[in-house]
């Protein structure tokens, strides 16, 4: 399987590779996605095997569901889907065009443009607040390079923890002075140094939303003013400047923005505001003075489409919260019955819930709708296949195949029924078929030694195996049958060596 993508490739033949952005061990796939006609970033660990861990993986996939819970909201950047390719998590985050608010830092459309200062202020607040109210307790990493801005300028939230799931050495904050970091093996600081609360530096795990405050108020100030208010050159710099220096005052500015920066950077989180609600308060007392006009009402979420609805049922599914992803399917189903996709997706949700019967009926909805969905007909053998409806469940691969030819799943789903059911030269070249298609899938090549082994070809079968650990090192079954069928090959040849010469 091929995982060093390069600009102009495409990911599964649908997302197009523009930009690949690397850091410590995230990376981001700027994709045009052929299907569906439009941008998105999609993010990953790398693939390099010295990334891996699965704590690191498990933590993605938690951030990454908080993420997609979140739905729609114009101030936050939205998660759209999630997949898993090549045994990597990619979460497929909308596109935002305009870059990062880190381009507006130290630019007279910031430091002289104090009502754009409290406008994008304004849409933060906005934000947050809206997270806050999908349960998003602290984001933990505020800072101008997780604030993206739209084409008009307004700006979305981004980067819902997942910064700190890619561990970066402390040694190297002196060298990237925002450099995001988590020391992986306490779990004591996260977050970003530069822009960190005094009690983030002795256990980010207990903030909380007053946190974010203070990384706020470090980010407003660095908008007006053009600068940070501290500056250090190492971790211990930053810790100790947080911990007890004092914030310069802004020259030149409103009073009233002034009190607000120095009220979100008190040392003490209980001298801060309360909550983001308490923030844009304040935010438009000091909008109303600077423009005399009415400040903006506050930007509420939308309500998803089925489309939507599908789409998060999928990520919940692939993130194994079934019963949130069947939720999902049915909303969609409420707001048009006759969507093929939520019924066949709604159908391998009860599947993987163990609700097989409801689940049949559903992929019988969904072909009720679009007859020839070879995916569908697939499922819906795999589930038959469970509730011991063999014949049935081959009359549905059948009909996969038919479909779909050229569809490894369909053959490999076969062969190993067929094998099951002692028809083994038939399941066999199924099998055959399977790896000729899909010469990288090492379950397949394991599946079609296991049956060339049931016919004693047991030289053929070894090589299967080793194709399988080639692919998969850590294939158990692979190893343990190989063993097996070299002590049995070994004994046939013994016992053809004894045989007596006519």
């Amino acid at each position: 399987m091929r995982t060093n993508w390069a600009v102009g490739d495409r990911i599964r033949d649908r997302w197009e590779i523009q930009t690949i952005l690397k850091g410590g061990m995230g990376v981001v796939y700027v994709v045009y996605d052929h299907q569906w006609g439009e941008m998105f970033a999609a993010k990953s660990f790398q693939y390099e095997a010295r990334h891996w861990n699965a704590t690191a993986i498990d933590r993605f996939r938690q951030e990454a569901l908080a993420w997609i819970r979140l739905d729609a909201h114009p101030n936050i950047t939205r998660a759209r889907m999630m997949y898993e390719i090549d045994s990597r998590p990619f979460l497929f985050l909308e596109y935002v065009r305009g870059g990062d608010l880190s381009r507006w830092i130290d630019t007279p459309r910031l430091t002289e443009d104090m009502s754009a200062v409290v406008r994008l202020g304004i849409q933060f607040c906005d934000g947050m607040i809206y997270a806050a109210q999908k349960g998003m307790n602290a984001h933990r990493d505020i800072k101008p390079q997780n604030c993206l801005l739209t084409e008009h300028g307004n700006l979305k939230i981004s980067d819902f923890g997942l910064a700190s799931v890619f561990e970066v050495d402390h040694d190297e904050v002196g060298t990237h002075r925002e450099a995001s970091f988590d020391i992986t093996g306490s779990g004591s600081a996260a977050g970003t140094c530069a822009y960190m609360s005094p009690e983030q530096f002795e256990d980010a795990k207990r903030v909380d939303v007053r946190a974010d405050v203070y990384s706020f108020g470090v980010m407003l100030f660095q908008m007006a003013a053009g600068r940070l208010p501290f500056v250090g050159n190492n971790w211990d710099d930053f810790r100790r400047l947080h911990t007890a220096g004092v914030p310069p005052q802004l020259t030149g500015k409103t009073s009233t923005l002034n009190q607000l920066i120095a009220t979100c950077l008190s040392k003490q989180r209980s001298d801060r505001p309360a909550n983001f609600a308490v923030v844009r308060r304040e935010l438009i007392e000091v909008h109303t003075r600077l423009t005399g006009r009415p400040a903006p009402s506050i930007t509420r979420g939308r309500d998803l489409n089925v489309s939507e609805w599908n789409n998060k049922g999928n990520a919940l599914q692939m993130l194994g919260r079934f019963e949130e992803a069947l939720m999902c399917f049915d909303q969609a189903l409420e707001l048009d019955a006759d969507w093929e996709l939520a019924w066949a997706n709604r159908g391998l949700c009860l599947r993987r819930l163990g609700r097989l019967e409801e689940a049949i009926q559903s992929y019988a909805r969904a072909l009720s709708l679009k007859p020839n969905d070879a995916i569908v007909w697939s499922n819906k053998g795999a589930a038959l296949l469970k509730l011991g409806r063999s014949q049935e469940a081959l009359s549905c691969f059948d009909r996969t195949i038919s479909l779909a030819p050229r569809d490894a799943q369909g053959w490999f789903n076969k062969g190993t029924l067929l094998i099951a059911l002692d028809r083994d030269e038939e399941g066999t070249a199924c099998l055959r078929q399977t790896v000729d298609l899909d010469p990288a899938d090492p379950d397949a090549w394991y599946e079609y030694g296991f049956a060339l082994g049931k016919q004693d070809r047991h030289e053929e079968e070894i090589r299967c195996y080793d194709r399988t650990l080639d692919l998969n090192p850590t294939h158990e079954r692979a190893k343990r049958y190989r063993d097996y069928a070299t002590l049995m090959l070994g004994q046939t040849q013994e016992q053809t060596r004894r045989k007596p010469k006519p």
